[in-house]
């Protein structure tokens, strides 16, 4: 049986055993495959299988997982062995064995592997008297992801700017803006992202507000 080029996942093979309680003497089956077109062929190990002695029935010959065919010069065939025989008889073959889920296989796109979220804390901007912009940017890693910002005059932090919500596979960027500080007074902050992988904190920054004089 030749079959066009491409990838192919085989899951079963069915064929027709005509009239086997009736004489003929079949007692196994084996599958085997060809790269040449059909002049010669190999067996697909995993696939011999004993036949019942019925007249008339159609077998199904599970492939073991995993088989993949891709060749582009491709033909399969069936031996039948007889039962007073020791090998297979190579007179006794069939070619219109039908192939189930034989379709073409795509190659698959690479995808993102889910984890925790990647995160980096970035300058802090539009630094005023008594606000500022914090940054940074995060990498959801295809999860959904919260994200915020702890800031504070000590590495202790103990204020935290409202969650966000990110998706996704890249890195986007982050940004809060935050009022109330008090003027010429250095805070530190960072990033902190969690999604069901796990959290991620970015790493410490620090900015200092403007004097109360200042403009």
């Amino acid at each position: 049986m030749p079959l066009t080029g491409g990838i192919y996942n085989v899951v079963n093979v069915s064929f027709a055993v005509a009239g086997n309680g009736n004489g003929n003497g079949y007692t196994a089956a084996q599958l085997q495959i060809s790269s040449d077109g059909g002049l010669t062929f190999s067996n697909i190990a995993g696939t011999l299988i004993s036949l019942p002695n019925l007249p008339g029935i159609i077998i199904d010959m599970p492939v073991p997982a995993g088989t993949t065919l891709n060749i582009s010069n491709l033909a399969l065939r069936l031996l039948f062995s007889l039962g007073q025989s020791n090998g297979f008889d190579l007179q006794n073959q069939v070619d219109n064995i039908q192939i189930e889920a034989a379709t073409p296989t795509p190659t698959p796109t690479p995808t993102s592997t889910p984890g925790p979220p990647i995160v980096t804390t970035n300058a802090a901007t539009n630094v005023a008297i008594s606000s500022a912009r914090l940054e940074g940017t995060v990498n959801p890693r295809g999860l959904i992801t919260s994200v915020l910002f702890q800031y504070g005059t000590t590495t202790n932090y103990g204020l935290v700017c409202a969650s966000q919500n990110f998706h996704g596979t890249t890195t986007q960027n982050v940004g809060a803006n935050v009022s109330g500080l008090a003027a010429s007074r250095t805070y530190h902050f960072r990033i902190v992202a969690t999604n069901g992988s796990g959290t991620t904190s970015g790493s410490d920054r620090t900015f200092t507000t403007r004097s109360a004089g200042g403009r």
